[in-house]
C-alpha cells in the first residue's frame, strides 16, 4: 500500500496565505478622510531645527535630502503642501514648492545649494485647502570651509532688515521677567555668497557709531554659527534710548586666524513711543574757540549728576569732544550734550581739558541723587530758563518746548 505524500506546492501556498493575512492584521489602516476643519499642523521631523540654540542647525551632507514629517490627527488628508525657502526672510525667497505630496516624505529632483541656509515647513491639505502649517525648521548644506583664503572669500549680503529701518512695538519690543521695560528683539538676516560654511560662523557687530569703535561702550559684538540669521537684543542693562541710530555689519569668522570681508553696513532707529524722531535737535555748533568744549583726555563716566553717587548715563573715550552746556557751582564738573544718548550729562573735569569761553557759563543747578533709583525715580523734564535766565528743570516739560529729555524734579 502507497503512502499518501502531501504535494509541497498547495503547502506553500497555504503558508504565504497565511503570512499574508497576519502581516495585513498587522499594518494599520488609514483613517477617514479629512474633512477642512479637522485639519491640524503636521510635526517636522528631519531635517529639523525649530531652536534658536546656537549650534543645532544640522548641516547636510547632501544637496538632495529627503525631508520627512509626521500626521498625528485622526483622520487622513488629501494629501501635503511642503514649502522650502531660502533664504529665511520675509522680504525675500527663493525656494522650492512641493503642492500636492501624498506620503509624509519627500526628496527634491534638483539639487539645493551649497553652503546656504534653508527652512521649510509642511502643511496638510484637503484637495486644495491648506490647513495650519508646521513650524519653520531650519537647515544648511554643506560642505564646511576647510581651507579658504579671506582674500577670495565673498563678503556677506544683508538681506534684512532694511537700511534705515525703525524699529517700532509692532513686532519688535517684548517684555519679560514681569519687567516694564521693553527689550528690543529682532532678526538680522544675510545671504553669504560662499559655496561652503564659514566653520566658525559669523561675526555680527552693532553699534552707536558708524566707526564701530572696539569698545563695549559702544558696540556690541555677536558670536554667531553658521546660520545666516541672529536675533538682535540689547543686553540686559545696555544703554539705548528713543530716536536714537544704530549701525550693523556681518563677516565670516574662517577657520585659524583669517576672516573674510565685511559687508556693508546698515542703520535702524529704535523708536518704541511712537515720537517724531525727525524732530530731535542735533547740535550742528561747529568746534572753535567761539563755543566752549570739552576734549576728553581720559576715559570715564558721564553721569546724571556731578558726583560719584550719580548713575551713569554714558561713557566719554579719550579724543572725543562734546560742546559744554554749563557747569556746578564750584567749576569743577562741566555739563555737555552727548549726542548719543540724545541728552545733557555731567563729566568730571579731571577727565577733560576745555576750549573756548568757559568764564560765563551757566550754573547748572543738579539733581541730588539721592532722589534717583527705584524709590524715588525723578520725573521727566525738561531745562528751561528760569530766573535771572538760569537754568531750571520743569517737569513736566511746558507746552510747546522740545527736550532733551532729562530725568529732574522742579
Amino acid at each position: 500500500m502507497k503512502h499518501l505524500r502531501a504535494h509541497p506546492l498547495p503547502i506553500l501556498l497555504m503558508v504565504l496565505t497565511g503570512l499574508v493575512l497576519l502581516l495585513g492584521a498587522c499594518t494599520p489602516t488609514p483613517g477617514p478622510a479629512c474633512t477642512f476643519e479637522e485639519l491640524i499642523a503636521p510635526t517636522n521631523l528631519l531635517p529639523n531645527d525649530t531652536t534658536t540654540t546656537p549650534g543645532d542647525t544640522p548641516v547636510l551632507n547632501t544637496l538632495t535630502p529627503t525631508f520627512t514629517w509626521d500626521y498625528t490627527g485622526g483622520c487622513t488628508p488629501d494629501s501635503y503642501n511642503l514649502q522650502i525657502s531660502r533664504p529665511w526672510w520675509e522680504h525675500a525667497s527663493d525656494g522650492i514648492t512641493a503642492p500636492a505630496v501624498e506620503a509624509t516624505s519627500w526628496t527634491p529632483g534638483t539639487p539645493l545649494l551649497p553652503g546656504s541656509m534653508y527652512s521649510w515647513y509642511i502643511a496638510a491639505q484637503v484637495d486644495s485647502n491648506l490647513g495650519p502649517h508646521s513650524e519653520w525648521a531650519v537647515f544648511l548644506t554643506g560642505p564646511l570651509c576647510m581651507d579658504p583664503f579671506a582674500s577670495e572669500y565673498p563678503a556677506p549680503v544683508l538681506l534684512g532688515p532694511d537700511d534705515g529701518y525703525v524699529v517700532t512695538t509692532r513686532n519688535d519690543i517684548h517684555f519679560s521677567d514681569d519687567s516694564t521695560a521693553p527689550s528690543v528683539s529682532f532678526p538680522m538676516v544675510w545671504d553669504d555668497p560662499a559655496e561652503c560654511l564659514p566653520e566658525d560662523g559669523y561675526n555680527l557687530l552693532v553699534s552707536d557709531l558708524s566707526t564701530f569703535p572696539d569698545d563695549p561702550v559702544h558696540t556690541l559684538e555677536f558670536g554667531q554659527d553658521y546660520r545666516t540669521v541672529a536675533q538682535f537684543f540689547f543686553p540686559p542693562g545696555f544703554a539705548w534710548s528713543e530716536c536714537s541710530t544704530w549701525y550693523w555689519k556681518v563677516q565670516a569668522d574662517l577657520p585659524g586666524s583669517t576672516e573674510g570681508p565685511w559687508s556693508e553696513t546698515r542703520s535702524f532707529t529704535v523708536n518704541t513711543t511712537g515720537a517724531d524722531c525727525t524732530a530731535v535737535p542735533t547740535p550742528t555748533a561747529t568746534i572753535g574757540v567761539d563755543l566752549p568744549f570739552a576734549d576728553v583726555i581720559q576715559d570715564g563716566a558721564c553721569r546724571s549728576g556731578p558726583t560719584l553717587d550719580h548713575q551713569v548715563l554714558d561713557y566719554v573715550l579719550s579724543g572725543e569732544s562734546f560742546r559744554i552746556e554749563g557747569k556746578n557751582l564750584e567749576g569743577t564738573w562741566w555739563w555737555i550734550f552727548d549726542e548719543r544718548i540724545q541728552r545733557s550729562c555731567w563729566v568730571s573735569g579731571k577727565l577733560v581739558g576745555t576750549r573756548g569761553p568757559t568764564e560765563d557759563l551757566a550754573i547748572i543747578t543738579p539733581i541730588p541723587a539721592e532722589v534717583e533709583g527705584p524709590t524715588g525715580t525723578p520725573e521727566v523734564g525738561c531745562w528751561v530758563n528760569g530766573a535771572n535766565q538760569q537754568p531750571v528743570c520743569v517737569a513736566p516739560c511746558p507746552p510747546n518746548t522740545y527736550p532733551p529729555i532729562v530725568y529732574c524734579r522742579p
